[in-house]
C-alpha cells in the first residue's frame, strides 16, 4: 500500500488544487492501493478526505488535540490526537509522499501547511505543492 500524506489550508482548496489532487490520487491508485493520511481539519483536509474516499483510498486520520477546527471526517483508522505540530510530523513520518495545498504559493512562517512542508523536506519525504 502506498502511504500519501496531505496538509492543507483551513480555507478551502481552489478548483485548480482539487483537480491537481485528483490527478495525483488517480495516478497513484492506478498502480495499487493508497492510504491517505490527513489532519482532519476543516477546509482543505476535509475536502481532500472526501475526494480520496470517493476514489477508494484507505483513510487514516491524524486528529489535532484541539477539536475546535476538526472536521470529524469518516476514516478507516484514527491515530491518537496530538498538538498540531506533532500531528503534522506524524503524518510526514508515516508517509512516502506529502501533497500540500497551501493558501499561498509564497512560503509563510506562520502557516501549519508550510511548516509541514518544511518538516517533510527535513525528513527527505518528497513534496508535491498544489499551486493555488
Amino acid at each position: 500500500m502506498q502511504h500519501i500524506g496531505f496538509s492543507g489550508t483551513r480555507t478551502r482548496m481552489t478548483a485548480k488544487q482539487k483537480t491537481q489532487l485528483e490527478v495525483i490520487l488517480r495516478k497513484k491508485l492506478s498502480s495499487g492501493k493508497v492510504a491517505f493520511h490527513h489532519g482532519d481539519c476543516i477546509g482543505a483536509d476535509a475536502e481532500a478526505a472526501t475526494l480520496a474516499e470517493s476514489l477508494g483510498c484507505y483513510l487514516i486520520v491524524h486528529p489535532p488535540l484541539d477539536p475546535m477546527k476538526r472536521a470529524f471526517t469518516r476514516s478507516s483508522e484514527i491515530r491518537p490526537a496530538k498538538p498540531y505540530m506533532e500531528r503534522n510530523l506524524a503524518i510526514v513520518l508515516e508517509t512516502r509522499l506529502l501533497v500540500a495545498a497551501p493558501k499561498t504559493i509564497k512560503e509563510e512562517l506562520r502557516s501549519g501547511t508550510w511548516a509541514t512542508i518544511r518538516r517533510a523536506r527535513i525528513h527527505k519525504v518528497p513534496v508535491v505543492i498544489l499551486v493555488p
